[in-house]
């Protein structure tokens, strides 16, 4: 999914808009049944919860500090040590894609056609 993201943002430019893309693109790809169902229902109860969570937090760390380097450089938000927003922003999208899991196993979500992430300025 990181190279995807990764692929897209290349074509992209702007800070803001790379960063409205990354989010899209894996928001979207969170509704795509093999990625749904094997990284966001099965692998955190094959790994458990812990080294889940380690192993996503380890795969996405470098391009949402990039992308969060990016906004502070050209004054979209505040400088500050990316650490503690790069954590917040990891929990905070990483809680969405479990959202979109739960959401579309109990019927409520893609189904109803609800799908649109798109970002609009």
């Amino acid at each position: 999914m990181v190279e995807k993201i990764g692929a897209e943002i290349a074509a992209v430019s702007g800070p803001r808009e790379r960063a409205l893309t990354a989010l899209e693109v894996y928001l979207e790809g969170c509704l795509q049944p093999s990625y749904r169902v094997n990284m966001l229902q099965e692998a955190p109860v094959i790994l458990g919860w812990k080294s889940w969570r380690e192993k996503e937090k380890h795969s996405v760390m470098g391009l949402v500090t990039t992308l969060l380097n990016e906004l502070m450089e050209t004054g979209l938000i505040r400088k500050q040590p990316v650490h503690m927003p790069a954590n917040i922003l990891f929990g905070a999208i990483t809680e969405a894609a479990i959202g979109i899991a739960e959401a579309w196993g109990s019927g409520s979500c893609a189904q109803a056609g609800d799908t649109d992430f798109g970002a609009t300025a």
